[in-house]
């Protein structure tokens, strides 16, 4: 199965003149049998990131997933992993994982998640945070 990479790179200033980059590397498999994604919201210094996938077929799909979330800067590095297996009906969409970050202003953070059919890659996202 192959996938396709898109790059998407976004840079949202808010109205206290504060910038804040992010750049989002999206992978879909090509039939769009599925799709994986990383939404994030920002709200004053804080970030929420939710993991979603969608289930595009018309049979019910057991998947296992992987969401890294990896933060540095001046304090050091840090790195946290969530796990999980989910049985999704045919047509459905969910949220995988979700997790809320403080963030320090020029720390970078990297999100990446993984979606595994049966131990194959079916769908993959990656987001990166740079609050400036």
């Amino acid at each position: 199965m192959k996938l396709m990479p898109v790059t998407l790179n976004l840079i949202v200033i808010v109205s206290c003149f504060c910038s804040y980059s992010f750049n989002s590397q999206e992978k879909f498999t090509i039939n769009s049998k599925y799709k994986t994604w990383i939404s994030t919201i920002k709200e004053e210094n804080e970030l929420k990131v939710t993991a979603n996938f969608r289930n595009n077929t018309e049979v019910d799909l057991l998947v296992s997933y992987s969401m890294i979330s990896n933060k540095s800067g001046r304090d050091g590095n840090s790195l946290t992993t969530q796990k999980g297996n989910i049985k999704m009906g045919k047509f459905r969409s969910t949220m995988l994982s979700r997790s809320s970050i403080n963030f320090v202003k020029n720390d970078r953070y990297n999100f990446i998640l993984t979606v595994y059919k049966n131990n194959e890659i079916i769908g993959k996202d990656s987001v990166e945070f740079y609050p400036n």
